[in-house]
């Protein structure tokens, strides 16, 4: 128990260090673009994934992601009549 406390006082280094690290500047985000993606493209990814975005269907009334080899069977509850749950099956 004695090893996890002690006097030794080692804030005149820690002093130092800090000292040391005041000349540098840190950037925290998207700065460049990353292959052929451009810098706006790389921006948006990046506050997507912190805040989040609503997504919406583009050719039809649901929302699809395509995948091949795949079969969708749909359960239906008699609890909710206007709900369904689909449950996708690999091929």
């Amino acid at each position: 128990m004695d090893d996890l406390f002690s006097d030794d006082n080692r804030f005149p280094e820690i002093k130092e260090e800090f000292r040391k690290l005041n000349h540098y500047m840190v950037e925290v985000g998207v700065m460049k673009p990353v292959g052929n993606k451009s810098l706006a493209f790389m921006q948006m990814i990046a506050t997507v994934n912190e805040f989040g975005a609503e997504i919406y269907p583009k050719n039809g009334p649901y929302l699809i992601v395509p995948m091949r080899m795949v079969h969708f069977t749909s359960l239906s509850t008699s609890k909710y009549q206007n709900v369904h749950f689909y449950v996708m099956e690999l091929i």
